[in-house]
């Protein structure tokens, strides 16, 4: 694509953005059971997963990449990092209460990336226009978002000052 004048740690700090807000809605999700909620979760999970995506090509490529596929845009990755994420994600899956006991009840359940990736490469679409229906899985999604984010930290670790940005409201 284009060279870009975008900074990886201004990619790295917006995604960063996406992924907080999924967080927070993901605490009221568990405390409050407002299930309006799970449509805008998986769009903004999907969405810091696809900056984060374009964050670490932008490093790698110094170019900005453009689309919403995270298959297409995983794939654009040098196979080393796409390696060590792989590494990352398993990790985070096994470490996941969700997704031992989805294992635990459904043993045949296929989470390998690239199986899951090929589900959910389409969700910023699919979920953000939830009620035409083509919905698609989403389990493993967080686990993948983290484990870019990850390892973009550990590429630059000056990017983890972006975390600590604090969100410009306050919870009463």
């Amino acid at each position: 694509m284009n060279k870009t004048n975008v900074s990886p740690p201004s990619l790295f700090i917006i995604g960063s953005g996406f992924w907080k807000t999924a967080q927070l809605l993901s605490q009221r999700l568990g405390s409050t059971s407002d299930f309006d909620l799970v449509s805008p979760i998986f769009v903004n999970l999907a969405f810091s997963c696809e900056v984060y995506l374009k964050c670490l090509i932008l490093i790698q490529t110094a170019n900005l990449e453009h689309g919403h596929d995270l298959c297409k845009l995983f794939l654009k990755l040098p196979s080393s990092d796409r390696g060590a994420i792989e590494k990352r994600y398993v990790s985070f899956l096994n470490s996941s209460p969700i997704v031992k006991a989805m294992k635990r009840d459904f043993p045949s359940t296929d989470l390998t990336l690239d199986k899951v990736l090929s589900e959910f490469s389409q969700t910023f679409q699919n979920w953000r226009y939830s009620y035409e229906g083509a919905l698609n899985q989403t389990l493993g999604l967080g686990e993948f978002v983290n484990a870019i984010q990850r390892h973009l930290m550990q590429a630059i670790p000056e990017l983890n000052k972006a975390l600590d940005v604090p969100f410009p409201f306050s919870e009463k």
